[in-house]
């Protein structure tokens, strides 16, 4: 059974509300697919006896998640046809290290 741990200020403990399915050879994603500000759950994998399964756990929880602080500090180092765009780290209430907030960037014309 697959299993997920909330983190209360570094103390983890078994979130007994979320039923997973247990898979092997797995990935899994999080992200806001239904846009209302927390994080849901997509699990891809294989169950027992070898079948493939994918499935998405929408969080309906009462507490959602802050957005990230906007970007700063924005730079576009330009060498020929490459562009590397840098920024300062975000941060947020909910996230201990900036290191686990990361931004979507769409570029077009």
């Amino acid at each position: 059974m697959a299993k997920v741990y909330r983190n209360t200020n570094g103390n983890f403990s078994e979130e007994t509300l979320i039923n997973l399915t247990g898979v092997q050879n797995s990935a899994l994603a999080l992200g806001d697919y239904d846009n209302d500000g927390d994080l849901d759950i997509m699990l891809s994998g294989e169950i027992e006896g070898g079948d493939s399964i994918t499935k998405f756990y929408r969080n309906n929880l009462i507490g959602t998640n802050t957005p990230p602080s906007m970007p700063t500090n924005l730079n576009a180092d330009i060498s020929g046809q490459n562009v590397v765009l840098s920024w300062s780290a975000a941060s947020d209430a909910e996230t201990i290290s900036s290191a686990g907030l990361n931004y979507n960037i769409y570029m077009g014309h």
